[in-house]
């Protein structure tokens, strides 16, 4: 994820953490065999890749909302994205995030804020995307749960976090 022409201090500290944890998710979708792309912790649970698929689909329903500056993640999920392969999953995530790095490079932005269901006022821009790096987060500690249950080896971005 290359973000280095801005300029913004708060935005380039938002992308330096941002771009650890997603880097080590799409390391973790990277690295999965193919033939274990569809193994799920429980019966219940997505499969790896459709838990890439999900993160996806939250990347582009965080920055429909941030434009729009209020909405339901519900409305911009594309069930569709779950019949895609591994590959066009990755194509869909890097072009989100080109788009992510043009709405927090243009300052004009920044002023804009966006109407969420945990605070009684809405958040900064900013803000709200802090809450999208905690997704990632949370994907993760999915994501770690999948290695240890498959016994694959962590990687160096992962390890370099979390051990």
């Amino acid at each position: 994820m290359d973000y280095s022409k801005i300029t913004n201090p708060e935005v380039i500290r938002f992308f330096k953490v941002f771009s650890c944890y997603q880097t080590i998710n799409r390391r973790f979708y990277e690295l999965v065999p193919g033939d274990k792309l569809s193994f799920r912790l429980t019966p219940k649970s997505d499969s790896i890749l459709e838990n890439l698929a999900h993160q996806v689909n939250v990347e582009f329903g965080y920055l429909q909302i941030a434009k729009i500056g209020k909405g339901k993640f519900k409305d911009f999920y594309d069930p569709g994205l779950r019949q895609l392969t591994r590959l066009e999953l990755f194509s869909h995530w890097d072009k989100l995030n080109q788009q992510l790095i043009s709405l927090l490079s243009d300052s004009s932005n920044l002023s804009k804020t966006v109407e969420v269901p945990w605070s009684d006022t809405p958040v900064s821009i900013l803000s709200f995307f802090w809450a999208f790096n905690d997704h990632e987060i949370l994907h993760n500690g999915i994501n770690i749960a999948h290695l240890d249950a498959l016994d694959l080896p962590r990687f160096p971005e992962l390890t370099a976090v979390w051990g």
